[in-house]
Formats: structure tokens, C-alpha cells, sequence
């Protein structure tokens, strides 16, 4: 890639984690040089420490794909759609387990 998309930026910045981009999440089960793709940048990632987002998921195929993979985050339409910020709070708040008392 260039610009701030290129390899070499993983040398230069420190950085925490890589995004899988969503036109790579879309490609899994319909187009093999994605998914190669995918499978290069989890390795990589693995190697260098760093933490996994894709986005753009919205089928399960694609989040089992990645998790067996070792994406270890994912966001996508499968999860949610978007949101404002309090609408947010309340729908992870609704869905957190509630602690057993006693």
C-alpha cells in the first residue's frame, strides 16, 4: 500500500493493533486471494504482538472464519448497527450478565 496503509509503517509507528478492511471481510468464502490476504495479516500481526480488528462483518461464516483465525475483535452489522453514544451504553449495559448474589 501506500501512505499510511504501507508495510513499512509497521516498523516506523508504534502500534497496537492492524484493522482488517471490510472489502478483505467481504471477501471470505467467495474469493481465495482475500482470504490469503486475511491469513497473512494475522500472521504477521501474531508475530509482531500486535491485536486484530476486522470490520465489516456481518455474517457468521465470516466471524467463525476470523476467530479460528485468531482475529481477536471484530465489528460489523452481525454485532449491531451503529449507534449514538448513549444508545450505545444502554445496548451494552442490557447485555452485560448479571452477578449471582448468595
Amino acid at each position: 500500500g501506500t501512505g499510511y496503509g504501507s508495510f513499512k509503517h509497521l516498523r516506523e509507528f508504534t502500534i497496537h493493533e492492524l484493522k482488517v478492511d471490510r472489502e478483505f471481510v467481504e471477501g471470505i468464502g467467495r474469493d481465495r486471494s482475500s482470504e490469503v490476504i486475511i491469513d497473512g495479516f494475522l500472521a504477521i500481526a501474531s508475530g509482531l504482538g500486535l491485536m486484530v480488528v476486522a470490520e465489516g462483518i456481518e455474517t457468521r461464516a465470516q466471524a467463525r472464519y476470523l476467530h479460528q483465525r485468531g482475529c481477536q475483535f471484530g465489528q460489523g452489522f452481525l454485532f449491531c448497527r451503529p449507534l449514538p453514544f448513549e444508545a450505545a451504553v444502554d445496548y451494552l449495559a442490557e447485555r452485560q450478565p448479571r452477578s449471582r448474589t448468595g
